[in-house]
């Protein structure tokens, strides 16, 4: 059974947010890392609101950015950053928490219903 500590992760975040940032989560338990636009390209939704959500996660020690050179054929001279994100620790064991069958019915529950708000 989620005991209070459990759920205070969760609780950060703000209810129409839930889906969105669950979903992000949960793609890159899934993925290990992945850069904003491939998050928005996977989840099909504007990477602005990608990056905000994203930023929130950060916020929260769920996710965390490396950078990463990228060179292109013909261009090595002038590499691009790419920011790619992944899990924390943190945010590895509260996927890993909330998505055993029982307590995914348990967080969906709590998400139609309003009561997180991460």
């Amino acid at each position: 059974m989620l005991e209070n500590r459990d759920l205070q992760p969760l609780r950060k975040i703000e209810t129409r947010a839930n889906t969105t940032r669950w979903n992000i989560l949960l793609l890159l338990r899934k993925e290990i890392q992945l850069y904003s636009s491939e998050i928005a390209k996977r989840l099909n939704i504007q990477r602005k609101v990608i990056s905000y959500h994203l930023k929130k996660l950060e916020e929260l020690g769920l996710v965390q950015t490396r950078l990463k050179l990228i060179y292109k054929e013909g261009q090595e001279d002038r590499p691009r950053s790419v920011k790619y994100y992944y899990l924390t620790l943190k945010g590895l064991k509260l996927v890993q928490r909330i998505s055993t069958p029982v307590q995914k019915n348990l967080s969906q529950h709590f998400l139609r219903n309003g009561y997180f708000n991460f």
